[in-house]
């Protein structure tokens, strides 16, 4: 039996610009939360759907819409370097969304087009949960279901009458959604990362980092461990929990050595008293063991890195414990040959205007120190911005980010101060990891959650090894001393500290006391 043609969408000029403007409503939101060209590609086809409108002819023809097609791709990929996760996959959906307008031919079109839209109105909350957002979206929806009902009455209806339908549709789904919400069981845990279990749950941390690996997690209550402390609890400025440790750059990303874990570790001196503590680890598919900087005594079937990272013999698949001693003074061992290189490996030469800035620190101290302090003093003094939505930097990131855009987030700070310390000659790396850490007055345990995931530099200084410096603490000091609040930057989607002793964080900022 032949299959019936799809009915012929003869446009109607009015709404179909209602359509247009209706998805482009929805889309709008994304400008602060995806990179620009997913942006200025939806745009793009928004626009061109629009002036075909007028001039039929200009629609593309199957080849140039494959080619389109692939070209959206692309720039998904060239921005997220894969098709799945928050960000990538909202632009993906976005990147349809485009593509699928440039296609639309006859009814069922439409309604992709429209079904889809819903769509990426809900990749909306990935990002945020706020009530603007939430008023945000009913308008959003209003104007669809109004286009639905322009689409299947025809011309019958004036505009007006179709807002009119959709405003009352929408406030009688109103008292069903309250309900729903205030009954319906909700899911502890982001939405995008469903389903999540043991087995295929995982840290935020990757074994990359680039501008965005880190700040992505600061809107997630997902515990990463806890710590049962015997004595008393370390001090904010000592809540460094050592993760992965970055080496090699080619100018955006850090990656790990893969030598990691197979050379000797060099045996620090300690000094001071230890802290004695139970991790409770959560699973993350990852052999990483999150101590406190830096380690001492640990279980036998852990193995230590040479950068002082814990190893299990398999990946966390499961909930698990281990008993630690950590030191927060401490002085490593001298530097190897090996380690110099790495330490200063650069992936291209820098630039004219990093060149003067470092040679500006060399003309008046020589001394390494002092070169670190110039450093910390140019990014506390220069009007640099901590902040969970910096602008996307496509181009020479480090140099564009110290001189240009000055906005960033822990991992942005971290790079290009390891970047200027190699340019001094000074061996510098980055370290991953987590800071701080919530108290639990119930439990009596320190709680860290991917949120307090955090970036930070070490620099090798000849009296001291390798030595922590945070260049966070330089920028937002408060970041360090008070930790996050973490109701207030979900709410708000921005960078939030604890307001309790903000005073004393400032007058506690000390350039030497790293």
């Amino acid at each position: 039996m032949k299959k019936p043609a799809a009915t012929s969408f003869v446009p109607d000029r009015t709404q179909e610009n209602l359509l247009l403007f209706s998805v482009f409503f929805v889309a709008a939101p994304h400008l602060l939360n995806l990179g620009w060209a997913i942006v200025l590609y939806f745009s793009l086809m928004a626009a061109w759907r629009f002036a075909s409108g007028y001039r039929p002819a200009l629609l593309p023809g199957r080849l140039l819409l494959f080619l389109l097609t692939l070209s959206g791709a692309a720039l998904v990929y060239v921005d997220y370097h894969r098709f799945y996760g928050r960000e990538a996959g909202s632009s993906l959906f976005l990147v349809g969304l485009g593509l699928k307008l440039m296609e639309m031919r006859n009814r069922r079109d439409v309604y992709l087009v429209v079904y889809l839209a819903f769509f990426v109105a809900l990749t909306q909350y990935l990002f945020s949960q706020s009530i603007a957002l939430a008023v945000y979206t009913l308008a959003a929806v209003a104007l669809l279901i109004s286009v639905l009902i322009g689409l299947n009455a025809g011309p019958v209806l004036s505009l007006k009458t179709q807002f009119r339908m959709a405003a009352s549709l929408v406030a009688q789904a109103m008292p069903i959604m309250v309900v729903l919400f205030i009954f319906f069981p909700r899911i502890a845990g982001p939405l995008w990362k469903l389903p999540d279990d043991p087995s295929s749950a995982k840290t935020g941390l990757s074994d990359i980092i680039e501008p965005g690996s880190v700040s992505r997690l600061a809107l997630s209550r997902e515990p990463a461990f806890r710590a049962d402390f015997e004595g008393p609890l370390p001090l904010p400025a000592e809540r460094y929990w050592r993760g992965p440790v970055f080496w090699h750059t080619d100018g955006r990303r850090w990656t790990l050595p893969p030598e990691q874990g197979r050379n000797t570790v060099q045996a620090p001196a300690f000094s001071g008293p230890a802290y004695r503590y139970t991790i409770t680890l959560e699973p993350h598919q990852k052999r990483w063991v999150f101590a406190l900087d830096l380690p001492k005594v640990f279980p036998e079937n852990l193995a230590q890195t040479p950068e002082y990272l814990l190893l299990t013999p398999q990946n966390v698949g499961e909930r698990r414990q281990y008993t630690i001693s950590s030191y927060p003074n401490y002085r490593t061992g001298e530097l190897s040959p090996a380690e110099r290189e790495q330490g200063l490996q650069l992936p291209d030469r820098p630039s004219a205007r990093m060149l003067r800035l470092v040679e500006r620190w060399r003309q008046s101290s020589s001394d390494p120190k002092d070169i670190v302090n110039k450093a910390l003093l140019h990014f506390r003094e220069e009007p640099f911005v901590y902040t969970l939505n910096p602008p996307v930097i496509r181009d020479k990131p480090v140099d564009t980010f110290l001189f240009e855009t000055r906005k960033g987030f822990c991992e942005h700070y971290a790079t290009a101060f390891v970047y200027l310390m190699r340019v001094a000659g000074i061996p510098a790396r980055v370290v991953t990891g987590y800071q701080g850490g919530q108290w639990n007055p119930v439990g009596k345990f320190l709680e860290v959650r991917q949120a307090d995931a955090h970036a930070w530099a070490e620099v090798w200084l000849s009296e001291q090894g390798w030595t922590r410096v945070d260049p966070t603490a330089a920028v937002a000091p408060h970041r360090i001393e008070q930790g996050i609040d973490l109701d207030r930057q979900m709410a708000d989607h921005e960078v939030s500290f604890s307001p309790v002793g903000r005073a004393l964080a400032d007058a506690a900022f000390d350039l030497h006391d790293w």
